[in-house]
């Protein structure tokens, strides 16, 4: 859950009270986004790195990963300007480096990141990033002994320090997922059913906008017999 504005001001200056206690010369010598050439992305994209790395033998295909992040600007499109200078910037440079670029961006392709389209004789001139972070929980669902133990559990507390709801990313149409006790739940539940048990519910829409569709499996709507189905917030429920 994002935090309201004011929140995040007063969070922003007690780190930069902070900051400045140490180096009191600090604002004068680090980098500031209004100076432009910054980008935005997700902060457990080196984590996402590291785990491409470790899957890929030698290739380190993870440098590319981060390089294309650099290139996106909120809506998780890349267009690849120059292949070679993407390599470049990558750490690859070889007097291969484009066939280098190629060879690391099929393998993130092929581990499922990232969507590309070609141009021409480019076969990589336009790239998606996908959702890493719901990538990443349907790949450890459908393959848990590819990712290692240790990698998850750190990426879990990662996620759960920067706010990022993996349960919401693991709510595919037909999950099955139970409300965290919450107020708002339990009370809607009581008013339609007139009772509080504990609750399992279907996905039938995946989460939009932080709203994801449900379906209650049992009991029965006590009057017509039909199924409950309506939209809750993503964040209110977790995995049953």
């Amino acid at each position: 859950m994002s935090r309201p504005p004011s929140v995040k001001k007063k969070i922003g200056e007690k780190r930069r009270e902070r900051r400045d206690a140490f180096w009191p010369d600090a604002s004068t010598v680090v980098y500031s986004p209004s100076a432009g050439g910054w980008a935005q992305m997700p902060r457990t994209v080196p984590m996402i790195a590291s785990l491409i790395d470790s899957v890929s033998g030698k290739e380190n295909p993870g440098r590319m990963y981060v390089v294309l992040w650099a290139y996106e600007f909120g809506d998780g499109f890349v267009e690849v300007p120059d292949p070679v200078q993407l390599a470049v910037e990558a750490g690859y440079l070889s007097d291969r480096a484009e066939r280098t670029f190629t060879e690391r961006m099929q393998t993130l392709m092929k581990l499922g990141f990232i969507r590309a389209q070609g141009s021409g004789l480019r076969s990589f001139s336009y790239v998606l990033l996908v959702d890493p972070h719901v990538h990443v929980v349907r790949w450890r669902k459908r393959s848990p002994h590819e990712i290692p133990d240790a990698w998850w559990t750190a990426f879990q507390a990662r996620c759960a320090t920067i706010g990022v709801s993996l349960s919401e990313a693991s709510m595919d149409e037909g999950t099955v997922v139970r409300p965290r006790r919450t107020k708002q739940v339990l009370d809607r539940a009581a008013q339609v059913w007139k009772l509080s048990t504990d609750l399992r519910f279907r996905v039938s829409r995946a989460p939009v906008d932080g709203w994801v569709g449900l379906v209650l499996l049992a009991p029965l709507h006590p009057e017509t017999g039909a199924h409950f189905e309506a939209e809750f917030p993503a964040e209110e429920f977790e995995l049953a």
